[in-house]
């Protein structure tokens, strides 16, 4: 019984899920870590990943149906990536004109970011699919090296 347990927690099956489970709390934290460090409070962590990570799978779907998605040759994961970047900066650059310009307090626009991540992502993609709750109705490629 003790086996099986300690065989399982050290099988290379059970890295792969800890790796893909702690990935989106980790980079964010380390983003905190990092704004912490620098003297900024980053609340608005949480809203800017949800809206990179929604425009990135709704960009991935949408561009193979522009330059079409043959077996391995697809740009649309790479133009995901790139696209989820700038709404990132994009949404960075928001909280940083409501703190610097306008004089917000910094908490409470983190907070409207991550409330307007949460809330756009789920109205944009009840527009695109029609289904609230997840992504899986859109076209994905599967990236064998990630």
């Amino acid at each position: 019984m003790f086996e099986n347990v300690i065989d399982g927690i050290f099988s290379a099956v059970f890295l792969a899920a800890i790796l893909r489970v702690t990935t989106p709390i980790l980079l964010p934290s380390l983003g905190a870590l990092i704004s912490e460090k620098a003297g900024v409070l980053n609340i608005g962590l949480e809203g800017m990943m949800l809206s990179a990570a929604f425009t990135g799978v709704v960009v991935s779907a949408y561009s193979q149906d522009w330059f079409g998605a043959e077996a391995g040759t697809s740009i649309g994961p790479w133009l995901g990536l790139l696209f989820g970047v700038c709404v990132s900066l994009l949404m960075s650059f928001v909280l940083a004109l409501f703190h610097l310009d306008l004089k917000g307090d910094l908490f409470l626009s983190g907070i409207a970011l991550n409330i307007f991540g949460s809330s756009a992502t789920v109205a944009i993609m009840f527009e695109l699919t029609g289904d609230r709750g997840n992504t899986s109705t859109l076209a994905s490629l599967q990236m064998p090296f990630t």
